[in-house]
């Protein structure tokens, strides 16, 4: 009888699998005098391990592109996304708001800014066209001005489908791939006769719609394609044979046009040459972005699923607005009930965009008409600016001179790069905690030939108050503080370069130097909680200050300190310095 050795079958190595093959023939009574090594059966167990090999590489992969997590090509990854109700985000045009006044030489009533407007904007050598997506109208009464029109980077496209009854399951896929979906229009025509025809709005659900519904879907495609799909006769309603599909769309640049500033009319408007055009930026283009890469698609389709186009956690807010605004940098989310004193029924969302500090009146209106829509109609979003605290930084560094060729300048520049590096990491962001120690231990991986650090730290708020105007600061450091630390840069005040300083007692004065002495000019300006953090500024009308602000220091209680709220910790290039010392060992 042949011995029956069992065979190893998990193995994927082409050499492993030839290795078990041949064990496995050694094993039987038929072939027990072969040489596997020489003989021609040799070259039949390179082409079955190689065949087994290929099957065994074909049905991994197949099974791998099955899934969400492992899939690796992008069409497979659309797919498994489409089972979670994602649809990957297209290209986003960029989006700026503008003043238009036009100066006719008669006088009429109204005069129409139609949908599809264009104007140009120039970056370094890159010229965009922005359009309007609506008919603006300006009037007499508003001196033919149209205040805040909404222009979208892009120019708008129509493709045309004839819906066709012989075509079993036909698809409406569109051909091109940078378009950007929220900017779909569609109309559907009786027939290519009969020009009558009927609008159809967007869905992104089946709630709210019956038979008689003019909606379409949107979903995604091959080939980074996306397909328009009609409802079936029972939730919308379905074209018939001979229907003409008129889809229009605009098609995007994507990041490219982010910044644009300056636009002029690319041609006249409702017949008005661009001499008598006057366009003014309310705010600069902002919002574009590519399409969603596969890392994007696989790390958002879950957590799209999870929330249910519903805000009722804090990850669902989040969620919700990074998929609708790629542009966020970072976001966080709080109850009202965290306030002091408490804001029932409204939740604050901390936003820090990409492009710009701040968020711009026009961008914060638009970002909350809609959250609204997917928030719990008894909670109200507030849209709150981001609020920084910046960390000063004096360090000193001893470095031993036998175990490196660096010379001084090279090894502070080294340790800035490591601490721009920890702000990265560890901070720049919100409800974030600034641990000492790792400071230290970013700072001593540096470089090895580091061999003592000492940093001191402060704690700085920046205030911008206008000139020849008094003003009430509310500043909260949100961290124990120690007393006779505070202390501002310079500024002019009644003709004295001075600075504010603390008593000790929690009251802020303001002080200048006279013949290297200092002297209180003003007592009690303000007020300082010691043990919260908090401080209350009555600042005078002052004549000037340099730099962009005046910044106030002051001395943290504890090396460790913590940003909550809509507050982010982070560490400026101009707020540290570096001295090293070169030691022999």
């Amino acid at each position: 009888m042949t011995s029956n050795s069992a065979l190893v079958v998990s193995d994927l190595d082409f050499n492993s699998i030839r290795s078990n093959l041949s064990s496995y023939l050694k094993s039987q009574v038929q072939f027990k005098d072969y040489d596997f090594g020489g003989s021609n059966i040799s070259v039949l167990l390179d082409i079955l391990s190689y065949n087994t090999h290929m099957n065994n590489f074909y049905t991994n992969m197949a099974i791998s592109e099955s899934f969400l997590d492992s899939a690796q090509i992008r069409d497979s990854v659309v797919s498994r996304a489409k089972e979670l109700n994602y649809t990957p985000r297209s290209y986003q045009s960029a989006v700026a708001y503008i003043d238009i006044q036009i100066s006719p030489t008669t006088a009429p009533a109204t005069i129409t800014i139609p949908k599809g407007t264009a104007f140009n904007s120039r970056i370094d050598n890159a010229i965009y066209t922005f359009t309007t997506d609506q008919p603006y109208i300006a009037t007499a009464s508003d001196n033919y001005i149209a205040s805040n029109v909404a222009i979208y980077e892009g120019i708008y496209i129509t493709e045309n489908f004839s819906a066709n009854s012989t075509i079993e399951n036909q698809r409406f896929i569109l051909n091109t791939t940078n378009i950007d979906t929220s900017s779909l229009y569609i109309t559907v025509q009786n027939s290519s006769t009969d020009t009558t025809n009927s609008e159809f709005i967007q869905a992104t659900s089946l709630l709210g719609y019956n038979s008689t519904s003019k909606i379409f879907f949107v979903q995604a495609a091959d080939k980074l394609r996306y397909e328009i799909v009609f409802g079936d006769g029972n939730v919308g309603v379905a074209p018939i044979n001979g229907n003409v599909i008129n889809v229009s769309y605009r098609i995007s640049k994507g990041i490219g046009p982010n910044g644009s500033s300056t636009f002029v009319p690319s041609s006249t408007i409702s017949g008005y040459a661009t001499s008598l055009i006057t366009v003014t930026t309310k705010q600069v283009a902002y919002g574009g972005s590519e399409q969603e890469n596969i890392a994007s698609i696989k790390f958002n389709a879950p957590r799209h699923y999870q929330t249910q186009e519903r805000a009722v956690t804090v990850n669902d807010y989040k969620t919700i607005l990074f998929l609708k605004y790629p542009d966020i940098k970072s976001i966080n989310v709080y109850g009202g009930e965290q306030l002091d004193p408490p804001q029932y029924g409204k939740v604050y969302l901390a936003i820090d965009f990409k492009e710009f500090d701040g968020i711009p009146q026009l961008v914060g209106d638009a970002i909350s008409e809609f959250i609204k829509t997917k928030a719990p109609i008894s909670i109200i979003p507030i849209i709150v600016n981001a609020d920084y605290t910046y960390i000063d930084m004096a360090i000193l560094v001893d470095y031993n001179l036998n175990a490196t060729t660096k010379n001084v300048g090279e090894i502070e520049s080294i340790v800035k790069n490591a601490v721009s590096t920890f702000n990265t990491t560890y901070l720049d962001d919100f409800s974030t905690i600034f641990r000492y120690s790792k400071l230290l231990a970013a700072i001593d991986e540096s470089d090895s030939s580091i061999t003592s650090i000492n940093v001191i730290t402060r704690i700085i708020k920046k205030i911008a108050p206008v000139l020849d105007t008094a003003i009430v600061y509310i500043i909260d450091y949100q961290n124990p503080i120690v007393e006779n630390t505070l202390i501002s840069t310079y500024f002019t005040y009644n003709n004295n370069i001075c600075y504010l300083i603390d008593n000790g007692a929690g009251k802020i004065a303001i002080a200048t130097k006279i013949n290297g002495i200092e002297q209180v000019i003003v007592y009690n300006i303000g007020i300082i909680d010691y043990i919260t953090g908090k401080i209350s500024i009555n600042f005078p009308a002052i004549q000037a200050y340099s730099g962009t602000a005046i910044n106030i220091y002051v001395q943290s209680v504890k090396s460790d300190f913590s940003s909550v709220k809509n507050t982010i910790l982070s560490i400026l290039p101009e707020d540290v310095s570096v001295t090293a010392t070169p030691i022999r060992q």
